[in-house]
């Protein structure tokens, strides 16, 4: 049993129990800040999941190195020292499962809910090992950090899958490969601060796989903070309806997605894109996009030279954004000439549907 320099003592004492304040306080005050914006901003429920799945994460880690302070540094049985320290290493554990079975409601990895059940089980073996050999519960805990790590792996794996839009897929591998770096950094920083290494190095070495810490903790909140939202990679789910309406105010194409979206009267349609067309000629300039809020709905008016692209959706979204200024630079590039002088015949632009199932469904 390792017991030489706990609880710690010396010169390092006061230095290190200030840095790993800041641990604490940092990964504290993150996992506040992302349930304060849950629960006082207006998300959609796949943002809403994704944000209290990243706030345990952040409050589990905060939390095991409260118990970590107390044990090192003010315990002075070993006992009592290592059954602290393994009630932080839970509490955190427990986060992460927390965490993986949030995220999980939304993908499935060859069963429903794998990782959940295969965390769940060492969960019961950790606790296990807690109450009938706790001097060796710690050792087994970096089996946790593996599961973490090969979820989030597949995780972003899929997601990545699809996110159709290229430009912003390369923006998110390099985001993906920040908190991979930033990870290595926390998950090095932490092995520092064990036992193991501080008996044999002495306390230095856990001054620097503090600082080391924070430093992935800067990478990983830069992460979490950035990433695009889960609700881009299920753009589907928020996109009620598209239109194309011709700039003298007629309807050339609509189309309606989801189940439960019941077909709505043309010349009603069409006299309410014709008012938000002459609002927006009133407002904005003929090439600048416009979005409106109203009733809980988001409007996206994207105006081309003859055309105006409008999205109806539940949520604004950059994927949206993107697709829709795609669809209808496709229509104005397809059919120039003809919405050049168009006499109003519909018949002739009956295409434009392979165009939208080739731009929001074949992606």
């Amino acid at each position: 049993m390792i017991l030489n320099f706990f609880p710690i003592e010396g010169s390092l004492r006061e230095s290190l129990i200030i840095i790993e304040g800041i641990i604490i306080f940092l990964f504290l005050e993150q996992a506040v800040i992302l349930y304060v914006r849950n629960k006082n901003e207006k998300l959609n429920a796949l943002k809403s999941l994704q944000e209290r799945a990243y706030m345990w994460l952040f409050f589990g880690y905060g939390c095991m190195w409260i118990f970590v302070v107390i044990a090192d540094f003010y315990v002075y049985t070993p006992f009592l020292r290592i059954l602290i320290l393994n009630i932080g290493f839970l509490i955190e554990i427990l986060c992460v499962l927390i965490f993986i079975k949030l995220l999980e409601r939304n993908i499935i990895f060859v069963r429903k809910f794998i990782f959940t059940k295969i965390y769940s089980i060492f969960v019961i073996i950790y606790v296990l090992f807690i109450v009938f050999a706790i001097d060796f519960a710690a050792y087994i805990s970096s089996v946790f950090w593996i599961i973490f790590l090969t979820f989030f792996t597949l995780y972003f794996k899929d997601l990545a899958s699809r996110f159709h839009l290229n430009e912003d897929l390369k923006d998110l591998k390099i985001k993906i490969l920040v908190f991979y770096f930033g990870f290595l950094i926390t998950f090095i920083g932490y092995q520092l601060t064990t036992r193991f290494l501080i008996n044999i190095f002495g306390l230095t070495i856990r001054f620097l796989g503090d600082i080391l810490q924070i430093l992935g903790f800067v990478m990983l909140s830069w992460f979490f903070l950035t990433v695009p939202s889960i609700s881009e990679y299920y753009w589907r789910e928020e996109l009620q309806s598209i239109f194309v309406v011709h700039k003298s105010g007629l309807l050339i194409f609509e189309k309606h997605f989801g189940k439960n979206i019941k077909p709505i009267n043309e010349s009603i349609i069409s006299g309410t894109l014709t008012m938000i067309k002459m609002m927006l000629d009133e407002f904005i300039d003929h090439d600048e996009k416009a979005i409106i809020e109203k009733e809980g709905n988001v409007i996206i008016m994207q105006p081309k030279k003859f055309i105006y692209g409008i999205a109806i959706c539940n949520e604004d979204l950059k994927s949206i954004h993107i697709l829709l200024n795609k669809f209808i630079e496709k229509i104005e590039m397809i059919y120039y000439y003809i919405l050049e002088k168009w006499d109003g015949n519909l018949r002739i632009l009956r295409p434009i549907e392979e165009i939208a199932n080739d731009t929001f469904y074949n992606m």
